[in-house]
């Protein structure tokens, strides 16, 4: 029961809305209506109805939805609302619907929407469309009451615009007239009457061409009537009104328009004149002054730019003419030594003005031009006319030929006074105006003081020139100066440093500024150095002389000097230091070479056997290349090249290189000695025909066909990555080469390729002496050893002689005196045969007596039967009579038994040196000493002569000393030689006694 009541209610209130629902829609003012979607009617509401005319007896379902809508409307309504609906979109717009009793349009809008069912299909289109119709007519009315009432305002103030357009046609300052099409006048106001001269009625019945002929103008009229168009011109050509001459020439802005009647035809003109003279004189006045402007502007702007006075003066003179369209500028300046204005610039014209004048800076009989009279005057003169100024008559001719007909004239002043002067011309008369002339005074005033101040800047400018160049050579000098320069900062760190230091090491600035410590550019040993030096730099303030060794970026070493000095704060506290430094790398080669040849040549001096010489060259030659080999091969007389001394080769090295031939063997070391080259030796020859690798990966031992290999490949075989192989020669003979190798690859640089090279010599040298000394020590000894032979075969010549001598001669001598003897004594001659006998018997003895003399010096017996000390006395005392000089001996602990040939040599020792006292030395008294002590023979003679000098007693030509120096060395002893001027000279020699065996 509780349901059907709710039931009952909801129903109940649903119907009650469907009453008010359809209350509204039938009281509602607007047409309601609702249609299928094929558009067929089934409702419209009485409004609706009334709206189009249809009763309440009309079956609107025998009708179509089209027929409601107004035909002009309908292809709209479909293309628009209908399109909408039917994709289920609500429609509204503007149309119109058709009355179908009256046939007229009622306006409205349509606003249509979709009916669906549950299932969203579409049943009906329902619209709700006001009339609009009584809207429009009561906004019609509206509008046409307040249209009426406009026009009436309108037109009161037409009538008021038509009274004030009329005052002003009278009292407009305008000129004003209406012409007919053929141009008579039909009305002109006051103000082109008085313009013109006349009264205002003195026009009608006159044509405007009659009184102002103008074929230009009537053209340019007719065309506006032909055309329709109106023609305007401002700035009208100059006028001249004949009736009225104190109007001068005048300006007119002219305007003519053409006035049409309904059917489009030209009913009259309207003509307009706008006296613009005073504006046109002011904007040609403003456009001069412009141009003046721009010439104040442009000479300013030269002044700032440019530097020098005649570029100013040439720059003002262009400007003046191109700007300010003057005929022609120059400007001179004042010679004080002449008293005449020299012209230094000029522009504007070509044909020569300032070649026909002159002018004077002083007054003169024929000077009174504008530009004497500024300089003399000291203010600027202005010529209005110069066809009619008397000032300009010397070159009034001169300047009107040029096209010249006003100038002006303005002194130049610097703070010495007036120096010239600023000419200009213009092409027309009167041309300066006041206004002109305070510009250019103001120019010519910036001129002057442009003029005082480059005069001024010249004088800074050079001063900052010199300053500047002075700045740039010291620059200039700072990085390109022979030696290195660099600033480092408290902690070290390099801040400046000079391009010469830089290429020095390699580096770029950017690598090394603010980057690199100056201590970290150095080798250990040099780090060490300096870290000391710093401490004593920071404490005296200077660093002088100090040697040190940088490594350059490549990784090598550049010795250098260096020398530093403190930078200190008022405080004394360290900031930063400066410093230079010297390659010496020079120095250091040349006190290298220099140490190294004289450690060549005191080793040639020090060394008495080739083969020590040698083992200490090669040694040297290791040292002085740092190669971890070196050895010198020497030619020997069978054309092999054996190592004659060498170190760091290995034994087996040395053993396979020492059967090396010049003639059976082909490699690079056999070439250079030999003197044969190959095409694959060139990239490795210097210039003084060394060999020299870097790489020995390029000596390719390798044969080509029907070839011998190039190389044996000895040295690459045992490692060798360098070698050079550098000839030795002696007066172009080459001797051997030094072989150097080493198993690092590019060790071999040119510098000390070339210093070996350049000492070669010396060592050739040293080579072919020690050749030449062997052979002469050979030499010697074989004389010497002759020598002997034949001292001793002389002595046993003369043994042999005296003997024969003594023992044949000396007998048969005695014999024959004892046979004369035993005659004389037995016949007992008597007289001259008495006589004779005795002399033959004193013949006879007197050769016994030469006999024995001879024999003794041949060979004294008493040396060998005798002895040594004896055969002394014996020659000391014959010394002393044959001689008169007096001979003291002291002859204590001679040996009895001496070998024969000591006894012999020192015998023959003291007969020379009593022989040259004898000859040479002018003595009254000799001494002989002679005795055995410690196993050694001692002889000592000394005079009491005049001397002899160092040249007599080493004298090749001295065969005396010689020979005692001779037959001393042979027996191993020595012999020296004193000589005191007038003072005498003593022989000592001495013979050694043990360990000889003295034949």
């Amino acid at each position: 029961m509780a349901v059907q009541r709710k039931t009952k209610s909801s129903l109940e209130q649903l119907e009650t809305r469907l009453l008010m629902m359809s209350s509204i829609v039938e009281n509602s003012n607007n047409f309601i209506g609702l249609c299928t979607p094929d558009l067929k009617p089934f409702f419209i509401n009485r409004a609706g109805r009334e709206m189009v005319g249809l009763g309440p007896d009309v079956d609107i379902r025998k009708t179509q939805l089209l027929d409601y809508i107004w035909p002009e409307d309908r292809k709209l309504v479909e293309a628009t609302a209908f399109s909408s609906l039917r994709q289920g979109i609500c429609s509204s717009g503007e149309m119109r619907f058709r009355n179908f009793k009256t046939g007229k349009p009622i306006q409205t809008v349509w606003n249509a929407f979709v009916i669906e069912d549950e299932s969203g299909r579409t049943i009906a289109w329902a619209t709700n469309s006001p009339n609009l119709s009584r809207q429009k007519e009561n906004e019609l009315r509206r509008v046409k009451k307040e249209l009426e009432v406009r026009v009436k305002e309108r037109t009161e103030e037409l009538v008021e615009k038509a009274r004030i357009l009329e005052s002003f046609y009278e009292h407009t300052q305008t000129c004003l007239m209406f012409l007919d099409k053929h141009f008579n006048f039909i009305r002109v106001n006051k103000a082109y009457a008085l313009a013109s001269g006349h009264k205002v009625s003195d026009f009608d019945g006159h044509n405007y061409f009659t009184d102002y002929p103008s074929d230009e103008l009537r053209a340019k009229f007719q065309r506006v009537v032909e055309t329709r168009q109106p023609y305007s011109v401002v700035n009208y050509r100059p006028s001249e009104f004949q009736d009225l001459p104190e109007r001068s020439i005048s300006y007119w802005d002219l305007y003519v328009a053409p006035v049409l009647k309904g059917s489009g035809e030209v009913d009259f003109l309207f003509f307009s004149l706008i006296d613009v003279t005073k504006r046109k004189k002011a904007e040609e006045s403003m456009a001069r002054l412009t141009l003046l402007y721009a010439v104040l502007s442009r000479v300013n702007e030269a002044i700032v730019h440019v530097r020098g006075a005649n570029e100013l003066y040439s720059k003002v003179c262009r400007i003046a003419v191109e700007y300010g369209r003057f005929k022609m500028a120059w400007i001179g300046i004042a010679d004080p030594d002449t008293g005449r204005v020299n012209p230094v610039a000029d522009y504007g014209d070509s044909r020569g003005y300032l070649d026909n004048i002159t002018i004077h800076a002083a007054d003169a009989p024929d000077s009174y031009g504008p530009a004497e009279k500024a300089i003399a005057e000291k203010r600027y003169t202005v010529c209005s006319d110069i066809a009619h100024d008397p000032a300009m008559l010397p070159c009034r001719d001169i300047a009107l030929l040029h096209g010249f007909r006003s100038s002006a004239a303005f002194p130049f002043f610097t703070a010495s006074g007036v120096i010239g002067t600023f000419m200009i011309y213009a092409d027309t008369p009167r041309f300066f105006t006041d206004e002109e002339i305070s510009l250019f005074q103001s120019l010519v005033r910036n001129i002057s003081y442009a003029i005082d101040s480059m005069s001024s800047e010249e004088m800074r400018l050079e001063a900052e020139n010199a300053l500047r160049k002075s700045a740039s050579e010291i620059q200039d000098l700072y990085n390109n100066s022979p030696c290195g320069y660099h600033s480092l900062s408290k902690a070290g760190l390099i801040i400046r440093i000079n391009n010469t230091e830089l290429d020095w090491l390699g580096y770029s600035r950017e690598e090394v500024a603010g980057k690199i410590k100056f201590i970290d550019l150095l080798t250990p040993g040099s780090s060490r150095a300096m870290k000391t030096n710093l401490i004593r730099l920071k404490k005296t303030g200077r660093i002088t002389d100090l040697e040190l060794e940088m490594v350059r970026k490549d990784g090598t070493v550049l010795p250098v000097l260096l020398n530093a000095t403190a930078i200190s704060d008022k405080n004394g506290r360290f900031l930063m230091c400066r410093s230079n430094i010297f390659d010496i790398t020079g120095r250091k080669e040349a006190e290298f070479r220099t140490s190294a040849t004289n450690e060549l040549l005191k080793l040639f001096s020090q060394t008495m056997l080739r083969k020590e010489y040698l083992d200490a060259l090669v040694k040297h030659l290791k040292r002085w290349s740092g190669s971890d080999c070196a050895g010198i091969r020497v030619l020997d007389e069978d054309e092999n090249i054996p190592y004659c001394s060498s170190t760091g080769f290995s034994r087996d090295f040395c053993a396979q290189e020492d059967r090396l031939s010049i003639r059976k063997n082909s490699c690079a070391c056999t070439r250079i000695i030999a003197g044969g080259r190959i095409p694959e030796d060139s990239p490795f020859l210097t210039p003084d025909g060394s060999f020299v690798c870097n790489d020995s990966s390029h000596m390719s031992p390798v044969k080509k066909k029907s070839q011998p290999a190039p190389y044996r490949g000895a040295c690459i075989q045992h490692g060798f990555a360098s070698i050079a192989v550098i000839p030795v020669r002696y007066r172009d003979k080459v001797f051997g080469a030094i072989h150097l190798a080493d198993r690092r690859k590019g060790w071999f640089q040119p510098g000390i390729i070339q210093f070996i090279e350049s000492v070669t010599p010396l060592i050739g040298e040293a080579l072919y002496r020690f050749y030449i000394e062997e052979a002469l020590i050979i030499s010697h000894e074989r004389l010497r050893s002759l020598s002997i032979h034949l001292q001793a075969a002389r002595e046993e010549e003369s043994t042999r002689i005296a003997r024969e001598i003594h023992d044949d001669l000396g007998q048969t001598l005695t014999a024959a005196g004892l046979e004369l003897s035993r005659i004389s004594e037995k016949n007992r001659f008597q007289g001259p045969v008495s006589d004779k006998l005795r002399t033959a018997a004193e013949i006879i003895d007197g050769a016994v007596q030469d006999i024995q003399r001879i024999c003794s010096e041949l060979r004294p017996r008493v040396l060998d039967h005798l002895g040594l000390q004896a055969a002394v006395e014996w020659q000391a005392n014959k010394f002393s009579m044959r001689t008169g000089i007096s001979a003291a001996l002291d002859l204590t602990s001679i040996s009895k038994t001496l070998p024969a040939a000591i006894s012999t040599a020192m015998f023959r020792i003291l007969q020379e040196a009593l022989m040259n006292v004898a000859r040479h030395s002018g003595a009254t008294e000799v001494s002989i000493y002679m005795k055995t002590e410690n196993h050694t023979l001692v002889l000592r003679v000394r005079d009491n002569g005049k001397g002899a000098t160092k040249q007599k007693l080493f004298s090749q030509k001295s065969f005396g000393i010689l020979g005692i120096r001779e037959r001393t060395h042979d027996l191993g002893g020595t012999a020296t030689f004193n000589s005191i001027r007038n003072k005498g000279t003593t022989v000592m020699v001495t013979i050694p006694l043990k360990g000889r065996n003295h034949v």
